[in-house]
């Protein structure tokens, strides 16, 4: 049973996700921050979905650079240490890297030795630059906003479960349930090309008006 907590769009129908150009936004913000450690933290969430803790705990070694991606443990499955791979892109992996040497952090060290209370305020933080509504200043609108990009682009239900460690494909279901202008973009994706459209109904009545002719 899917609770409150996990809908992905509120009681007065606003989602509790980015859309693209919130997304956009809220990375544009993260730039605009004093401090590079707090634009890392927050394009991490954009580009991983993890969980707030799971972000916290990410270290160096977790940067698999040859791999393209992030290896991260996933929170709710630690008693079968279990983690995943996440591909992010390779200039951002990049970036990460650079600056954790230059700060000289080690392999086994964590890159983000705040609180989760601080983590928090940092994505508010955020969120107030990129003028997103305060209901949604949360890692969980950020890790929905993953997830939804994931499903817009094409991405499998059961390779989203991976990438967000679900132990249940149930819980990886909400993001069939897509509104709004998400929606109307996977719908739209059945209509036909307007200019195929048009070449296909010229021939049509090109060739009923010979057949026709051809009967006269």
């Amino acid at each position: 049973m899917i609770t409150e907590d996990q809908e992905l769009i509120s009681a007065s129908g606003i989602p509790k996700y980015l859309s693209q150009s919130e997304g956009i936004r809220f990375c544009c913000a993260a730039e605009m921050m004093a401090c590079e450690l707090d634009t890392l933290f927050c394009l991490t969430f954009h580009y991983t979905g993890c969980r707030m803790t799971e972000i916290l705990l990410l270290k160096p070694k977790d940067i698999q650079f040859g791999l393209g991606g992030i290896v991260s443990g996933t929170l709710k499955q630690r008693l079968k240490k279990r983690h995943r791979l996440i591909p992010v892109e390779k200039r951002f992996l990049k970036r990460l890297l650079k600056y954790t040497e230059r700060e000289g952090i080690s392999a086994n060290g964590r890159i983000w030795t705040f609180s989760r209370h601080t983590g928090l305020r940092r994505i508010k933080e955020c969120m107030a630059i990129a003028e997103i509504d305060k209901a949604r200043a949360n890692s969980r609108t950020l890790r929905h906003s993953f997830a939804v990009s994931c499903k817009m682009q094409g991405v499998q239900l059961d390779d989203v479960q991976k990438l967000l460690g679900h132990a249940l494909i149930k819980n990886t279901m909400i993001y069939t349930n897509i509104m709004g202008p998400e929606q109307r973009k996977l719908i739209s994706r059945t209509w036909p090309n307007r200019f195929k459209l048009k070449i296909v109904l010229v021939f049509m009545r090109l060739k009923s008006f010979l057949r026709d002719r051809a009967t006269k």
